[in-house]
């Protein structure tokens, strides 16, 4: 039995190796005559190589690598249509370029597939297997893939044009792209930006968009100066990116005007004007001039009448330029960061007028109607400058006659007459062969000399007794309504009260007004104290006005405090408190009181004013500058232009009404009354006002007067770059122009 078992056992283990020996064949029948074909053997290689064919084992998401398995029988020739199947040994380090991860042989027994990176990043191996006997395998590394880097790493800054217009009527778009390393768009970054020299940013997209933009506005901020805006994108996070662009703001110039010829010693009139890229004249502003003599010296501090003038509303200003040699000067205005030259050639001429009347003497100031004659004289290095051509030109009134030529003595001869009366310029221009000019001027004054009308006025014309005063205007007016000057005018006074009067006569300054002041003494009945006036030198020409002297059973004060307040962007509202008391200085209530803001009389002081604002550093706040001081052109209160009455030449009265006021208001339990006071912001500073409240009770008249001028905020006067409205009648030393 034991025997029987070791020979099965040795026949099983035979055939074992006959099968292993036979590598894949079959086992025959002993009777089967055939052959036996051995199954072929293969072998297997496998290399990586990148796009350029090199040898690489590095795997990126820009890098992908070629799976290249080449397979060979036991002869080592191609094997030909062989499926090659390929496998990692760790997974999402790779993934192939098909779905089965299989590939044929071709003619060279070569069977290629691509590697594209997975989402790990790591070392791994891939395998190529023909069966499951043969196989290769070659490691690689992989990147892994990269995932979208929140991290901002680039900025840059855009802008829809390198150009702002200093008018501030436009505005530059600017916009800021953020991007990551990858340099793939940003959304939801938010970006800082700024921008120096006063601009400003309106800020209407500053976090990114879907296409990693941001988006502002950049804007002058209401400075006209020529600059250059130096505009910064922050954005803030582990590393901190900062770009920066500049935009020019341009179009601010200056221009001058004025006589482009003088002679040695005249004062002539330099025009210089100040103005944005729109065309507009920018107030407010101080200019530098630099005016040089022929040989380049600096003569600004002797030239000039002002070294360092300010523009008016209209951003202009009027300087007199006064040379002490001849020569070409040349006068440089500059500011906001433009400046322009102007070139004055000063000769060694003479060209004055012989007779000109004293202006600030009445004894020659000419009568309407009446014909002046006026001489002007041209010496060139002090010899008469025969057939030199001479123009003329007036500013009221007309020029009768005129002499287009100098004569052998270097004289021209002029005729002037007017019919209204006022002041007047008188220029002359002369030019000689070479077309080289000279220019002088004068002032002259035409005044009305024979008296039609008298109006008089008593201001107040209801006061208390015990040396309460009103005072008494006369206005002289001829028969055209020109004003009358240097008329001697009587006063008297009817008055069983026992008042009196200062002056019982006065004489008409050049508006054609004289005052008196009646002063009181005892409690009069109503309008029963009558003052009449008439002209010295004719009787006939006489007014006649009546007060009321009362013992008041109740007084009447109005008053206000310090705050302004800004309604609008354009004006301003002032309140004022009106109390009313009785004898006790108890309040009386249900008093229905009327009120009244008219412009100060002259009789009472200044009602409007000429100037300008001024920056102070130290203060951090405009100073107003007061450059005249005038009285209202409306001399007869009647709220209309009489003949003579426009001084400055504008058309109109000035300053004429310049604010309301409540009409009427009534008392409460306190005895108070509140009122508003509403006035355009252009006005504040300027003008001066006389505010009266009245109110009657049994029949006796109570009035309260206070003087107020037009206030302007504290807000308004503390923004640097943005002062205040210049006075709207000029910035000029004279009540007799606008400039």
């Amino acid at each position: 039995m034991k025997m029987q078992s070791l020979r099965l056992i040795f026949t099983l283990w035979t055939l074992l190796l006959l099968v292993a020996c036979g590598g894949g064949g079959s086992v025959s029948r002993d009777d089967d005559t055939g052959t036996v074909t051995p199954d072929p053997t293969y072998s297997i290689s496998v290399a990586l190589t990148n796009s350029a064919g090199e040898a690489s084992t590095q795997l990126t998401g820009d890098t992908p690598l070629t799976v290249r398995a080449t397979v060979t029988d036991s002869s080592g020739n191609p094997a030909v249509n062989q499926v090659v199947s390929f496998s990692f040994s760790v997974e999402n380090l790779a993934r192939f370029s098909n779905d089965t991860g299989t590939a044929l042989t071709n003619s060279d027994g070569v069977a290629t597939i691509t590697l594209i990176v997975g989402e790990l990043s790591g070392s791994g191996m891939v395998t190529a297997t023909l069966d499951s006997t043969t196989s290769a395998q070659t490691g690689f590394t992989s990147s892994g893939t990269t995932a979208t880097v929140e991290t901002p790493e680039s900025l840059e800054i855009f802008s829809s044009q390198s150009q702002l217009s200093s008018s501030g009527n436009d505005e530059v778009e600017l916009w800021a792209v953020v991007k990551n390393a990858q340099n793939i768009l940003l959304e939801g970054v938010t970006v800082s930006f700024s921008a120096n020299n006063n601009a400003a940013i309106a800020e209407t997209q500053p976090v990114t968009d879907e296409n990693g933009t941001a988006r502002v506005k950049l804007r002058t901020g209401g400075d006209k100066e020529n600059r250059t805006i130096v505009v910064t994108a922050t954005v803030s996070g582990e590393t901190t990116l900062t770009e920066t662009l500049s935009i020019n703001v341009v179009g601010t110039e200056i221009d001058i005007n004025g006589a482009t010829s003088a002679i040695i010693g005249d004062a002539v009139n330099i025009t210089i004007s100040l103005e944005d890229s729109d065309n507009t004249g920018i107030a407010g502003e101080p200019l530098t001039l630099v005016v040089t003599d022929p040989s380049g010296a600096d003569v600004t501090a002797t030239t000039v009448n002002n070294v360092e003038p300010v523009t008016g509303d209209e951003g202009r200003v009027t300087i007199q330029f006064t040379a002490p040699a001849s020569g070409s000067y040349s006068l440089t205005a500059s500011a906001l960061n433009t400046q322009t030259s102007f070139s004055i050639e000063v000769q060694q001429d003479e060209f004055v007028f012989l007779n000109a009347p004293d202006v600030d003497d009445v004894e020659q100031d000419i009568a309407l109607n009446t014909n002046y004659a006026l001489q002007i004289r041209w010496l060139r290095d002090a010899s008469p400058f025969a057939g030199g051509n001479v123009s003329f030109a007036i500013s009221r009134g007309a020029i009768v006659s005129a002499d287009a030529t100098t004569d052998a003595d270097g004289i021209a001869d002029l005729t002037v007459s007017s019919t209204n009366a006022g002041l007047a310029t008188i220029s002359a221009t002369g030019t000689d062969g070479a077309g080289v000019e000279v220019s002088t001027q004068i002032d002259i004054a035409f005044i009305a000399t024979d008296a039609a009308t008298l109006i008089l006025d008593a201001t107040p014309d209801s006061i208390g007794p015990d040396g309460q005063t009103s005072t008494i205007s006369a206005v002289v007016l001829d028969a055209q309504g020109n004003r009358v000057r240097n008329k001697l005018v009587n006063f008297e006074v009817n008055d069983v009260s026992n008042g009196n009067l200062t002056d019982a006569q006065s004489r008409t300054d050049r508006r054609g007004i004289a005052t008196t002041v009646y002063e009181s003494n005892a409690v009069s009945t109503y309008q029963s104290v009558v003052v009449t006036a008439s002209v010295n030198d004719n009787q006939a020409v006489t007014g006649t006005t009546r007060l009321t002297v009362g013992d008041r059973p109740f007084d009447i004060t109005l008053g206000t405090g310090n705050l302004i307040e800004a309604p609008q962007q354009s004006s301003y509202s002032k309140e004022f408190s009106v109390f009313v008391t009785d004898a006790d200085s108890n309040p009386v209530s249900g008093t229905t009181l009327t009120f009244s803001a008219t412009p100060v009389i002259e009789t009472v002081g200044y009602a409007y004013f000429k100037g300008y604002w001024i920056w102070d550093e130290d203060d951090s706040i405009h100073y107003q500058v007061i450059t005249a001081q005038c009285f209202s052109e409306d001399a007869n209160g009647n709220g209309r232009l009489d003949a003579g009455e426009d001084l400055n030449g504008d058309g109109q009265l000035t300053p004429g009404n310049t604010a309301a006021i409540d009409a009427d208001a009534t008392t409460d339990d306190n005895g108070q009354a509140l009122i508003e006071l509403n006035y355009p912001k252009q006005y504040g500073g300027w003008v001066q006002l006389t505010l009266n409240a009245r109110g009657e009770s049994s029949g006796t008249e109570s009035v309260d007067t206070m003087q107020y001028t037009l206030g302007v905020s504290a807000e308004d006067r503390s923004t640097q770059g943005s002062p205040p409205p210049s006075s709207t009648w000029g910035t000029s030393s004279s009540c007799a122009d606008t400039l």
